[in-house]
Parts: structure tokens; sequence; C-alpha cells
């Protein structure tokens, strides 16, 4: 998994463990998490392993509805 160091990428790639940041718009960076890729499969596959147990119990279904109603219910508390 490759994200960009500003947005969602680096929410769910958290400290590199899950797959590789890279700057957004920068070819280069991109072309270096690539070579890493190829170079080492089986850090690859750690990290596509991290990441699949990250996004399973931090962004799972269940989670973001349940986040989603204490946030409406914050907001109509706040009215």
């Amino acid at each position: 998994m490759f994200g960009e160091t500003a947005g969602l990428g680096e929410t769910a790639l958290v400290d590199h463990t899950c797959g590789w940041l890279v700057p957004p718009i920068d070819p280069e960076a991109v072309a270096d998490a690539i070579r890493n890729v190829i170079r080492s499969p089986e850090e690859a596959a750690l990290r596509a392993s991290a990441l699949r147990c990250r996004i399973r119990s931090e962004f799972s279904p269940e989670l973001q509805a349940t986040r989603l109603i204490d946030t409406w219910r914050r907001l109509a508390d706040s009215t």
C-alpha cells in the first residue's frame, strides 16, 4: 500500500508499518517505494498484513457507524 503524506493515507499507514508513505506529487518517491516492494517482497507482505489488521480493527463498518453516531449526538447536544 502506498499513501500520500497528506490526507487519509497517513491515517491508515501510520509510522510506515502498514505501507509506504510518499509526499504528494513526487514521482521519485513513488518510484523508490515501488523499488522497495520489488527488492523486499517479504517486507511488502508483512506491511500488507499489518494494514489488513489495522483496517479491520480501526476502520470496520461497525466502528465507523459508532463514530458517526457519536459525532451526530455531540453535534445535536451542542445546539
